[in-house]
């Protein structure tokens, strides 16, 4: 509200040239609607910055769920692959270590090259 205050202060300041000029009573409405209108957006502003995210929330959400993408589904794996790698075994799962270590290779060793550039 103070910076309502200096900033309407200013706008006088700005429009009249002297303060003879405010007491023409045109002068005056016009400063006190400037100043009514200010004040109400400062404070219902918030309320209605909400009420307009609302809206877009709604429009969002509507537009999700005609898509179909507004409704995470559950991704599960089928009884064969659980079984598989519940029963498998020490040295059954070497090559599972394998790959996924040669994978973990290849992409740091991508983003270490990508740094190595950029450092030289």
């Amino acid at each position: 509200m103070a910076l309502l205050v200096i900033f309407f202060l200013v706008g006088i300041v700005k429009t009249c040239g002297s303060f003879a000029e405010v007491k023409k009573p045109e002068q005056v409405l016009k400063l006190f609607v400037r100043f009514a209108l200010s004040k109400a957006v400062i404070t219902y502003g918030l309320e209605l910055m909400l009420a307009i995210f609302k809206i877009v929330q709604g429009v969002l959400q509507t537009i999700m769920t005609t898509s179909g993408l507004g409704e995470a589904t559950q991704t599960t794996l089928p009884q064969e692959m659980i079984t598989a790698i519940e029963s498998c075994g020490f040295f059954e799962s070497i090559p599972l270590w394998a790959v996924t270590l040669i994978r973990w290779f290849i992409y740091n060793g991508i983003i270490f090259y990508y740094d190595f550039v950029c450092v030289w």
